[in-house]
């Protein structure tokens, strides 16, 4: 997720602040803007009666699957950014 003072923050990352806040993640959009940021929505995690959309299930799995969840892989990302850096 492109945050616009330097960070990039992944859904994953961004579950685990919600929970901690009490919040469950509902929703997220992938927007064209700023490298396709995400708009993420969220709810109070104890009016929670369904799951989240398989949008939310399909990004944090695709997270996984690039190695986003683990130290190495935040490593390469870090790496490219400072590579290639937009």
């Amino acid at each position: 997720m492109y945050h616009e003072h330097f960070f990039y923050l992944s859904l994953a990352v961004v579950e685990w602040i919600f929970v901690v806040d009490g919040l469950a993640i509902r929703e997220v959009e992938k927007l064209p803007t700023h490298g396709s940021s995400q708009r993420v929505f969220a709810q109070c995690l104890d009016s929670v009666t369904q799951p989240g959309s398989e949008r939310v299930d399909a990004l944090l799995e695709l997270e996984r699957m690039a190695g986003l969840k683990n130290a190495c892989g935040l490593y390469g990302l870090s790496r490219a950014r400072r590579t290639h850096p937009s």
